[in-house]
């Protein structure tokens, strides 16, 4: 069962590939601000990495940082590398999330809108994704300040998660992970579907402020770039809750960027996508995030 300790650091196993993450979105289209921002501990390997992606009127921002833990007081409440932040702020309900570069500083306040949604049992594939994790939708509002002086206010809606646990990404064939935001206000979605050694995993929901639905099966058709059979382009989702409600999502890809994890074993490449979905009608904006992973030869 969820609780307020959960949102807080969580004792690691003395395993490799542990690892615990915090993820934040923000969408605002009407004011043309995208992003994406994400930390993760791995003390059994002593890294820390830190990554995020700032899109403002089409321009991308970049930030990337791996760093090596020098001891187990490395890893710290509220995580920063000293550009980026991460501040609980209310258990389940706010965070602040700051990033300083040297031509800009995002600054925001991320608030819980939907209830919190925990991945029942987690997920459970043994030495491979053997992890808790929960998700929620929220509200974003902030500024960022440019080199020149200029702000920029942001007022959009966000998604969150939060993770704990093993966490191999190279022996993972394939996952998507979407979070959708809709601009109307009343509703947003998770769905993450992976692919593991022939077997296929899900887990989603459709979020409101009365409940979470649980999605039941996914089902995905996508397009890839013509020129480069890596990078999406458009996608077709099939949802089906567990009242047996079905829902046809399309995803248009805005912005993309590739995320590499490589070990010893190969190379997992993330393929992080700003998209615009379109679902019964209504618009949101979100991720759909796309895993693929090639192992080495033996």
């Amino acid at each position: 069962m969820l609780n307020d300790k959960d949102e807080h650091l969580h004792v690691p196993k003395n395993v490799p590939l542990w690892r615990e993450s915090w993820y934040f979105n923000l969408m605002d289209p009407k004011n043309n601000i995208f992003s994406v921002s994400t930390m993760g501990y791995m003390p059994t390997e002593c890294e820390s990495h830190y990554f995020s992606i700032l899109y403002i009127d089409n321009i991308l921002y970049t930030h990337i940082n791996y760093q090596k833990l020098k001891s187990a007081k490395d890893i710290k409440e509220n995580p920063s590398d000293g550009y980026q932040s991460f501040t609980i702020l209310k258990e389940h309900k706010e965070w602040a999330i700051q990033l300083q570069k040297r031509n800009f500083q995002l600054d925001y306040i991320w608030t819980g809108r939907f209830p919190v949604y925990e991945y029942p049992g987690g997920w459970r594939i043994p030495g491979i994704l053997e992890q808790q994790h929960y998700e929620q939708s929220g509200f974003v509002k902030g500024t960022i300040t440019l080199k020149d002086g200029s702000i920029r206010e942001i007022d959009g809606f966000g998604h969150r998660d939060h993770s704990w646990g093993i966490r191999n990404w190279v022996n993972i064939d394939e996952w998507y992970w979407t979070s959708v935001q809709f601009v109307n206000g009343e509703l947003a979605l998770n769905c993450w579907l992976n692919n593991v050694k022939g077997k296929h995993f899900v887990h989603g929901f459709l979020s409101s402020a009365n409940q979470n639905i649980p999605l039941k099966k996914i089902e995905i058709q996508t397009q890839f770039q013509v020129d480069n059979l890596n990078q999406p382009k458009f996608a077709d989702f099939l949802l089906t809750d567990n009242q047996e409600n079905q829902y046809n999502l399309t995803a248009e890809t805005l912005y993309l960027i590739s995320l590499p994890q490589s070990s010893k074993e190969g190379t997992s490449y993330i393929y992080e996508t700003i998209s615009k979905f379109e679902m019964n009608g209504e618009t949101g904006y979100g991720v759909a995030e796309y895993l693929k992973s090639i192992k080495k030869k033996q």
